[in-house]
């Protein structure tokens, strides 16, 4: 079965990231190459830069249905607190779910900020008057 949780774990410092897919050995390749192109997320890829491929190993957790991905992804990452990933795992009224940590959406939100200034400034730039001069 190539449907499950999995870690890849730095093997210095111990740290991890934790991840579910319907096929683990695709999805190992997949994040091999956004790392290679420097194109993961923040915390994986600095933990990559820092110690290079060869300090990263995968492992696979537990093997499951597709249907059961999710709840068993969250119970992983509520057990293995992983660092690497962009999001954590929080327990609200006795329900595990994914929340992206503060600093990623002060980021989003700044981004956000940032693009419609710019969209703001082009239109004032780029915009005909509502009414045009009458002529004397």
């Amino acid at each position: 079965m190539s449907s499950g949780i999995y870690c890849i774990e730095n093997t210095v410092t111990g740290e991890r990231y934790v991840g579910a897919s319907c096929q683990i050995k695709v999805r190992w390749g997949e994040h091999l190459t956004l790392l290679r192109n420097s194109s993961h997320n923040r915390y994986l890829q600095a933990s990559y830069n820092k110690h290079g491929e060869q300090c990263f190993g995968l492992q696979v957790l537990e093997e499951c249905s597709k249907e059961k991905l999710v709840e068993k992804e969250l119970k992983w990452a509520s057990k293995l607190n992983p660092s690497l990933n962009a999001s954590h795992v929080s327990n609200e009224g006795g329900v595990l779910r994914w929340r992206h940590k503060h600093e990623i959406k002060l980021e989003a939100s700044k981004k956000a900020m940032r693009q419609w200034a710019e969209v703001r400034d082009y239109k004032a730039k780029n915009s005909r008057p509502s009414s045009l001069p009458i002529p004397r």
